[in-house]
C-alpha cells in the first residue's frame, strides 16, 4: 500500500484548485505506473489503490464523479504518470485553467520537486485533460 498515498498527493492539489474555480462534474484518473513497482503487496491492494483516489476527489468534494484506472508500464523507468481528465460544467477560461495548473505545480515543487506538471493542459469542449509525473 506504500503508492497510495503519493498517488493522492500528487493528483488531488491539481484537481482541487480547479474545482475551487469550477464545478468538476466527473475526474478520470489514469494511473501509468511502472509494472516493477507494482509487487505482491501493491497488487493484492490495487481495489484500495483506486478507490483512495476517488474517495479522496468525491469525499472532499472535489469531484462529483470520479474514476481510477492503472495501466502497468512494461518500460524500465521509475516515473508514475497520472493522466488526467476532468469534465467542467459550464463555460471556462482555458488560459485561467493553464494559469491555475502551473502556480499549484509550482507550489507543490517547493515541498515535493519530484511532483510536476508534464504538458500544457490540452481542452476540448467540456474536458480538461493534463498529466502529472511523479518521480520516485
Amino acid at each position: 500500500m506504500p503508492m497510495m498515498l503519493p498517488a493522492a498527493q500528487a493528483v488531488v492539489p491539481f484537481i482541487s484548485t480547479i474545482s475551487n474555480h469550477y464545478l468538476i462534474l466527473e475526474s478520470e484518473v489514469i494511473c501509468d505506473i511502472p509494472g516493477k513497482a507494482a509487487d505482491a503487496e501493491w497488487r493484492a491492494s490495487l481495489d484500495e489503490f483506486l478507490s483512495s483516489i476517488e474517495l479522496a476527489l468525491t469525499g472532499a468534494g472535489v469531484a462529483m464523479q470520479a474514476k481510477t484506472m492503472v495501466f502497468l508500464n512494461p518500460e524500465e523507468t521509475v516515473v508514475h504518470r497520472y493522466i488526467v481528465h476532468l469534465q467542467l460544467d459550464g463555460a471556462f477560461e482555458p488560459s485561467k485553467i493553464a494559469e491555475l495548473l502551473s502556480n499549484t505545480a509550482a507550489e507543490i515543487s517547493l515541498h515535493t520537486p519530484e511532483h510536476r506538471l508534464k504538458y500544457s493542459p490540452c481542452f476540448t469542449d467540456q474536458v480538461v485533460t493534463f498529466v502529472i509525473e511523479a518521480g520516485v
